[in-house]
């Protein structure tokens, strides 16, 4: 009877404790609208088959009846929102209707538009957009083509008429990997490419974005130009203020990576707030100095409104990428905030900036830039919305003492939560981390935003009477010791962690555990702990034995649980790039035969590269549990099951063949995980089995 007595007491208690918590934090139940809008979409695009248009119509039918006939009014919102983000990202999908090649075009001529040029350490790339096409492909009305070096860069905006080489886009190389083939289809970008030869047609065109994307390259050139001496230092500068990257040499960008440091060159809300905060001091206190505005404006509101313009033309020359577009967002709103007099800055904001960008860009919820910057900034404003004013009233109490050790304190904080809510993110998406970033975002963050962010400002409104050299010498000096930090910290230990990749349950426990501690603020929002902790259980620190055959490659990538090798690869390339990240190696041994017998958990495989014949094929079918080539080799065994070849790839694309179980070889292929959707290879479509 105790026993039943204690339990029951028990169980009331947590029900009773759960009951004040909802009770208190109801009103932030608005803050889930995005979480539940963000489900629909991630519901959406998780599809492995396109929706009809009219499943989609009757799901939002049924969505508004329910919030007519349900009682409860938090349940309607949540299902109207799930299916709203489901709507939403049918609609666009469906609009954009960009027309993809799956076949190399030789030959291709066209007269187009240059719409953007991209400096990369490979090249230049152009974006064109189409007027008149090769008679067959009218659809095709955006391509990205590689320059020749022999050729000249043409201005944005010139028309011009030329013959290329066109080659589809790849797809999807593992379960969670990067879709280029959808990224491609949201940009309405069709095809990729080299363009062989161009002539001049027109100069010139007047489109607006046409004419900002001009500015943009201008500027950037004439960054360039200014620190020719140092090329590190000029791409560092392109990076800051038009977020053109291409010029940083790979030493110095993998430094940065490295030391914690990469976010310093993505133009995102650290750079937008630093802006911010330096012309809204210089606007409030230079108003100050005459006495008619000081006695007729309330300066600070008058700062803030005049800070906007200044942070609209950063936002537009740097390229509006979704890192920097949520933080104008927020500090525009934090601004008006000020104007009005309201708090300015709170998790509502953030809420509304990732509705409003979710609205027009579904897709950007898959992308990395949109997981990462709003991971940061949802757990900075989490911890701080309570958790910071105790520090803040302590030091608004003390001297010069006090606020700088808040200060210091402050940076400290703010990397090691930001590192917390980002490092899961990063080992998912880019296979690595870095346990030096404290100490690299300790030095980096005030050099960046005491000194260069505000000899930036300075640049870019002395270029305007091309004065632009009297800074430039401090600016150089400012970003040379900023290389020399990020190249120190990258030599430490635990600066680079190489991770393989994860599974999505991983990635899926540490976010619903982050958006539950951030989305209350009474003692229940410590349970998303568990989940966080269970995620960080998860970690897979050595990937799953695979063997990997790119489509377009007469090459195979293999990994047997402790050296990655390779046979018929070039020395480097993209896929050994991708390969090496898949399973967490730094390097990958060459194999110099064109065949390999490997013992793979307990599997004996064959591999080769070359062309054999049918009596060796034969006796390594008698040989070998299973056999992998680019090649044709299905004629050598009579047990189908235990082949993949150059037929496989050709219906289903790369194939990557996993051993996770002794003596059991799984085959997933990309048609498999980019299943049948409009942005998918017409070959994926036509697949209604797959062959294990």
């Amino acid at each position: 009877m105790h026993q039943e007595f204690s339990i029951k007491n028990f169980f009331i208690a947590v029900c009773g404790f759960f009951k004040d918590c909802y009770l208190k934090d109801r009103q932030r139940l608005v803050l889930g609208w995005p979480v539940i809008f963000g489900c629909g979409i991630l519901a959406y695009f998780s599809l492995s088959q396109q929706p009809k248009a009219l499943t989609v119509g009757a799901l939002f039918v049924s969505s508004l009846l329910f919030v007519v006939v349900a009682r409860h009014r938090w349940l309607n919102v949540a299902v109207f929102a799930f299916c709203l983000g489901f709507g939403v990202s049918h609609l666009r999908t469906v609009i954009l209707n960009t027309f993809m090649i799956d076949q190399r075009i030789q030959h291709f001529s066209f007269t187009g538009i240059v719409a953007d040029i991209e400096d990369t350490q490979r090249g230049v790339r152009l974006l064109l957009h189409l007027k008149e096409q090769l008679a067959g492909y009218e659809a095709i009305q955006k391509i990205r083509l590689s320059l020749r070096a022999s050729l000249p860069v043409p201005d944005i905006g010139t028309e011009i008429k030329g013959e290329a080489t066109l080659l589809p886009l790849g797809g999807v190389l593992s379960e969670s990997g990067y879709n280029f083939r959808r990224v491609a289809y949201f940009q309405g970008i069709s095809a990729t490419g080299q363009l062989l030869s161009y002539q001049k047609i027109a100069v010139g065109d007047g489109h607006f974005e046409t004419v900002l994307k001009g500015l943009r390259r201008r500027i950037t050139d004439a960054i360039t130009k200014q620190f020719m001496s140092d090329q590190d230092v000029g791409g560092i500068m392109a990076a800051l203020i038009t977020g053109t990257r291409g010029g940083i040499s790979n030493t110095t960008r993998q430094a940065f990576t490295d030391a914690g440091l990469a976010h310093l060159l993505a133009i995102s809300g650290l750079h937008l707030s630093l802006i911010a905060g330096f012309v809204f001091l210089m606007m409030r206190r230079g108003l100050s100095l005459s006495m008619y505005f000081a006695e007729s404006f309330d300066l600070k509101k008058t700062a803030a409104c005049l800070t906007i313009p200044f942070l609209l033309f950063y936002l537009v020359i740097s390229g509006v990428g979704i890192p920097a577009l949520r933080a104008f967002l927020m500090i525009c709103l934090a601004m008006m905030a000020v104007v009005i007099d309201r708090t300015p800055l709170s998790m509502r904001l953030v809420c509304f900036a990732a509705s409003l960008i979710l609205l027009i860009y579904p897709e950007s919820l898959l992308s990395a830039s949109f997981q990462l910057s709003f991971a940061a900034v949802v757990a900075l404003i989490g911890v701080y919305e309570n958790g910071w004013r105790p520090f803040h009233l302590w030091a608004e109490r003390g001297g010069i003492f006090k606020k700088m050790t808040l200060y210091l304190v402050g940076i400290i904080a703010t990397t090691l939560i930001a590192s917390y809510a980002t490092t899961p993110l990063t080992i998912a998406i880019f296979q690595r981390f870095s346990l030096q970033a404290v100490l690299g975002n300790l030095v980096a963050i005030p050099l960046t935003g005491f000194i260069i962010m505000p000899l930036i400002v300075i640049f870019l409104l002395l270029m305007l009477v091309g004065g632009e050299f009297l800074i430039a010498p401090f600016l150089k000096g400012a970003i040379q010791l900023l290389i020399k930090v990020s190249l120190s910290i990258a030599t430490l230990p635990g600066a680079a962690i190489i991770m393989p990749e994860q599974s999505p349950g991983f990635l899926t426990l540490f976010i619903i555990g982050g958006i539950w501690f951030c989305l209350w603020q009474q003692r229940w929002r410590y349970l998303g702990f568990i989940p966080m902790m269970l995620a960080f259980c998860c970690l897979k620190f050595v990937a799953d034995p695979k063997i990997l055959i790119p489509e377009r490659e007469q090459a195979i990538y293999g990994f047997d649980g402790k050296r990655a090798f390779c046979l018929g690869c070039k020395a480097s390339g993209f896929m050994q790039e991708m390969f090496l990240r898949q399973v967490g190696m730094r390097e990958m041994e060459k194999i110099p035969s064109a065949t390999l017998t490997q013992t793979i958990n307990n599997s004996t495989i064959f591999l080769t590269v070359k062309k054999l014949s049918k009596s060796k094929l034969r006796h390594q079918c008698q040989e070998a549990d299973y056999l992998l080539s680019p090649r044709s080799i299905f004629y050598a065994c009579p047990d189908k099951s235990k082949i993949v070849d150059r037929f496989t790839l050709q219906r289903q694309g790369t194939v990557i063949a996993s051993f996770k179980t002794a003596g059991i070889m799984d085959v997933k292929t990309s048609c498999q995980w980019q299943g049948c959707r409009l942005w998918s290879e017409a070959k994926c479509c036509q697949i209604t089995s797959v062959k294990d």
